[in-house]
């Protein structure tokens, strides 16, 4: 019940802000568990454009018709290890991802619904 109500809510969230792109039942048919890449996304009207940090800010600045702002951007490690994400070396080299089992990390995880991701590179 819990899964199909927030399955439901996911649907009308993207349908709200989409219905001039995308019917409901063009969402429903898309909504199905995948993860798109940018470009596939674009292509299926889920976004209007793809951008990363830079193009980001430069709307943002834009929208608020500013020409400048600091941006102050907060980590995690070492300040804070509040991820499996968050661990010695992975920001000098993401590659060397130790994958273990994930019974190490379930006593550090509070109550929620988790999407985990575990990248594997092939070598």
């Amino acid at each position: 019940t819990l899964i199909n109500a927030m399955y439901q809510k996911f649907l009308q969230v993207i349908y709200q802000s989409r219905k001039d792109k995308l019917s409901l039942e063009e969402i429903k048919a898309l909504a199905d568990g995948r993860v798109y890449m940018a470009q596939k996304a674009l292509e299926l009207k889920l976004i209007d454009e793809i951008g990363y940090f830079e193009s980001a800010l430069q709307k943002t600045l834009s929208l608020a018709k500013l020409n400048e702002a600091t941006v102050i951007a907060y980590s995690y490690y070492p300040l804070r290890k509040t991820n499996i994400y968050a661990r010695p070396g992975l920001d000098e080299n993401p590659l060397k991802m130790e994958i273990k089992g994930l019974d190490y990390l379930l006593p550090t995880l509070k109550p929620g619904l988790y999407y985990l991701w575990m990248p594997t590179v092939d070598q």
